[in-house]
């Protein structure tokens, strides 16, 4: 696995944990917010592990939107 992919997952379960807290305090705005920020990096984790062209666009920190192609919203 590669490690950026491994620090996504690990942030993803990191939030999560936050998240419970902020619910129990209900704070359900603030949760709501984290929650989608960890599935963004979940799913961006999972991306980067299954597939090593993701992985190298990943890797180019300074590309523009138009020259990607594995990581387009």
């Amino acid at each position: 696995m590669h490690k950026e992919s491994s620090h996504l997952l690990n942030q993803s379960y990191m939030t999560i944990k936050n998240v419970q807290k902020l619910v129990k305090n209900n704070s359900l705005v603030d949760s709501n917010t984290l929650i989608r920020s960890s599935f963004e990096n979940l799913i961006m984790g999972m991306m980067i592990y299954l597939d090593s062209n993701v992985y190298e666009e990943f890797k180019k920190l300074g590309l523009r939107g138009e020259d990607r192609v594995y990581t387009k919203q």
